[in-house]
């Protein structure tokens, strides 16, 4: 078995058809029919069950490909470190992260990076389930990851930002100007994340105890239906800068907070050397926060 039996089985996982495999991998159907066919019996065991047309994985396949993807994620690592990061003239960078943070120190990552390498293509990839997130990276379908979450080992984290949430008010509302304070929001319905709620607990201590405490008017597990759910009129929640300003062109009234609500941005990878073009974009992250700095 070698690097290219790996390539082979990988393909057939992604286009769940032997034809349509053997095109992407430029060799004939029946060639990549027995080279399968050779692999599974190296092994001992089917890698993919065949529905006529289709294929799908078996237990036994699904941790082949998986393994198969991180060995050629670090084959690929191998090849491109032996070129200067000077050299980065093509080629593609896989990222994952999700929406919230793609719409903040992501965006303005990525605009960093395309403007001193804008002949790496960046593939990005959004999940709100962290799981997901931590997934890719995992199994080598992304090199890197930007999260609020802490992740398991033997994935590596670093915190690389901290990220700002402001409040975001239905169109409407009759709102102090400037920044509000933590009181501000006594009695007052909010729509939260699934699951983050405990996340506010500072900011639910910081409202006197003589005043009502907010409300959990609505809890959702898709943070898409969060700016739709305020314009709807249904209560108040809390966007990083980028979300928000979006939302205020929609017509959202927001407004800072005092003490800030923010959160740690962690930076996600898997053990190993990183590829040049992942090492260049580490550092435009961090270039982002002056407060961090990456080594």
């Amino acid at each position: 078995m070698n690097i290219r039996h790996l390539e082979f089985v990988v393909a057939v996982a992604e286009y769940k058809n032997f034809t349509k495999a053997a095109e992407a991998v430029h060799i004939s159907q029946p060639s990549l029919s027995h080279a399968v066919a050779t692999i599974e019996k190296q092994i001992g065991t089917s890698l993919f069950h065949r529905l006529g047309r289709t294929v799908a994985l078996t237990s036994a396949g699904e941790a082949f490909v998986e393994s198969a993807r991180v060995i050629l994620r670090d084959l690929a690592v191998l090849h491109e470190s032996v070129r200067s990061v000077n050299e980065l003239e093509s080629g593609h960078l896989d990222i994952a992260a999700p929406q919230s943070t793609a719409a903040g120190i992501l965006a303005d990552a990525v605009g960093l990076f395309r403007t001193q390498f804008p002949g790496i293509s960046l593939r990005i990839q959004t999940s709100e389930n962290a799981h997901d997130i931590e997934r890719l990276v995992r199994t080598g379908k992304c090199e890197l990851a930007l999260t609020t979450e802490k992740v398991a080992p033997p994935l590596l984290e670093e915190v690389c930002s901290v990220q700002s949430n402001l409040a975001v008010f239905p169109p409407g509302t009759d709102v102090q100007e400037g920044v509000l304070p933590h009181s501000a929001f006594a009695g007052k319905p909010l729509i939260v994340p699934t699951g983050i709620y405990q996340y506010y607990g500072g900011f639910l201590l910081d409202i006197p105890s003589g005043l009502e405490q907010p409300v959990l008017a609505v809890e959702t597990d898709s943070r898409q239906a969060l700016i739709p759910l305020v314009l709807s009129g249904a209560g108040i929640t809390f966007l990083p800068t980028g979300l928000a300003t979006h939302a205020q062109r929609l017509g959202c009234v927001v407004r800072e907070i005092n003490p800030p609500l923010t959160q740690e941005i962690r930076l996600i990878m898997r053990q190993g050397p990183l590829s040049p073009a992942a090492l260049e974009f580490r550092r435009a992250v961090y270039s982002l926060n002056p407060e961090t700095s990456a080594t």
